[in-house]
């Protein structure tokens, strides 16, 4: 969406690479910080899984929050014309 949102379609490519195959490169990555004697906020393994999992939670679930139904994709585009639009120069 946001390549879209900048025009880019012709010139940018976002390869989605699944978690398993890049988990070694992450397992690495962990465990060069470890032995530096560092640590990150939350392990990259972990965090890097996270991103492939559905974390949203039922809408049933949450119906004591008030939360309308709405088109999320719809405002996250919204969204992103309204940030491209600021970062326009001025005329």
């Amino acid at each position: 969406m946001i390549v879209e949102a900048l025009h880019q379609e012709t010139m940018t490519q976002v390869p989605v690479v699944p978690f398993d195959q890049l988990k070694p490169q992450f397992e690495q990555l962990d465990a060069q910080t470890a032995a530096a004697g560092k640590e990150h906020g939350i392990h990259i393994t972990l965090s890097e899984k996270l991103q492939e999992e559905a974390q949203c939670t039922d809408p049933d679930e949450t119906a004591i929050l008030g939360i309308k139904d709405h088109d999320v994709v719809a405002s996250i585009k919204a969204t992103l014309a309204k940030c491209v639009e600021a970062d326009e120069p001025a005329n």
